[in-house]
């Protein structure tokens, strides 16, 4: 983005000292990310899916969230299904997968997350997840048309939202 001519290694060193998460970006593509976030593997898509970012008024502390998630018996997903998924284009085992170890406990922390999500699902989506620690919800979907119907009334209800869309073939 800024053209700073330098190899990823070195930008990503910079990256995680800046932030866990901040590797990831410099590769604007989807990826897998490993360790605390400087393992990052581009992945290639079949699919461009459009994106529906939901953030209700109020936010979480991550060190809240992953206190409440350490007092539970740790829960893990199944990521190789999800590349796959996401490599095959396959909706179903996506939308089976899709899976946050830390939304149990932002839910009891913030419950309006929960509704967020299950108001998503009810209005036809099933691609719906929290993003990191949250408060953040997204949902993917190949249907612009129900995600443009979905945000207006996610943002009537006084939702920031963010309409946007993954890197990856046309559809």
């Amino acid at each position: 983005m800024l053209k700073l001519h330098r190899p990823i290694e070195e930008l990503v060193d910079l990256a995680k000292k800046l932030g866990a998460d901040i590797p990831f970006f410099l590769f604007e593509q989807p990826a897998y990310v490993e360790g605390i976030g400087e393992e990052v593997t581009p992945i290639k898509v079949a699919k461009r899916y459009d994106v529906l970012i939901v953030k209700p008024e109020a936010g979480l502390s991550t060190k809240e969230v992953f206190g409440a998630y350490d007092s539970e018996e740790p829960v893990h997903s199944k990521p190789d299904n999800i590349l796959l998924a996401l490599t095959k284009g396959d909706d179903e085992l996506l939308s089976a997968n899709l899976f946050n170890a830390l939304e149990q406990p932002a839910f009891r922390l913030l419950p309006i997350v929960k509704e967020i999500k299950n108001e998503l699902k009810v209005m036809g989506l099933d691609k719906v997840m929290m993003s990191g620690s949250g408060s953040v919800v997204y949902a993917l979907s190949d249907n612009h048309h129900l995600l443009t119907h979905v945000a207006a009334k996610m943002e009537k209800k006084g939702h920031l939202v963010i309409l946007t869309a993954t890197k990856g073939p046309k559809k």
